[in-house]
């Protein structure tokens, strides 16, 4: 088999894997577009239900609550806004990992062809 036949196949092959490479990057980034609209979507409507149960919690327990109910009441709720925050910040880091990932396969390619290129010259 002639060298120029397998250089052919693999420059054909490499364009494919460029081709679909490209076309995951771009699935990729829709994704984390959507992702991240989700994710705003979610913080704002956290946000209002969180002020509308702030509200509310407030007026009962100006009428209704002892002082123990309130302290034990704000601490569970200060131990949930945690959790919310914490969870958010799990998203945040998955966003930023998400970002990264074009950069990653792309750094994954540029090894290929640089392997691809060495075994031509090794090769060749």
């Amino acid at each position: 088999m002639d060298w120029s036949i397998i250089a052919t196949f693999i420059g054909s092959l490499a364009a494919l894997v460029g081709a679909l490479v490209l076309w995951n990057l771009r699935l990729l980034r829709e994704e984390m577009r959507k992702f991240s609209v989700r994710v705003e979507k979610n913080e704002t409507s956290i946000e209002k239900l969180q002020n509308t149960f702030s509200a509310r919690r407030i007026d009962c327990d100006r009428e209704f609550a002892t002082k123990e109910e309130y302290v034990r009441s704000e601490s569970y709720t200060r131990a949930k806004l945690d959790q919310v925050l914490s969870t958010v910040a799990r998203m945040e880091g998955a966003l930023k990992i998400s970002a990264k990932m074009p950069e990653i396969i792309g750094q994954v390619v540029r090894e290929i062809v640089r392997e691809l290129q060495i075994g031509d010259k090794i090769n060749g």
